[in-house]
């Protein structure tokens, strides 16, 4: 009986902290300060006219349209990194990773790649 009770009293116990601990929001109220690991944007920089990037050729208008995706799915989740930030090389495995998580169309995907990779850093 003894044994019950101590189990129960830790039960309702866990129970209680659970449904006080406020919730997490899930939209961002604040933007977080930047630290070492963030990049801060480039300011803004002429759109070329177009650019080839590894055989494929951009047209200015998809560059343009990527950074308009860039800019309004990237940063829903996180602080935006600049474009020259990182090389094509260093670019493809993070836009591997996160173009799944912004759940973009194969479109809106290309475009992406287009802004980013045509503003990489040269190297």
């Amino acid at each position: 009986m003894r044994k019950a009770t101590i189990i129960l009293s830790l039960m309702a116990g866990t129970f209680i902290m659970v449904k006080c601990t406020p919730k997490a929001s899930k939209t961002i109220a604040e933007t977080p300060k930047a630290t070492t690991t963030d990049v801060a944007a480039p300011p803004e920089t002429a759109t070329p006219s177009s650019a080839t990037v590894a055989g494929t050729t951009y047209t200015a208008e998809q560059i343009e349209s990527g950074k308009t995706v860039y800019n309004n799915n990237c940063a829903k989740c996180h602080k935006l990194f600049a474009t020259t930030a990182f090389t094509i090389t260093q670019w493809t495995p993070i836009l591997k990773g996160m173009i799944p998580k912004a759940k973009l169309s194969e479109t809106d995907a290309m475009l992406v790649k287009a802004y980013v990779f045509s503003n990489a850093k040269q190297g």
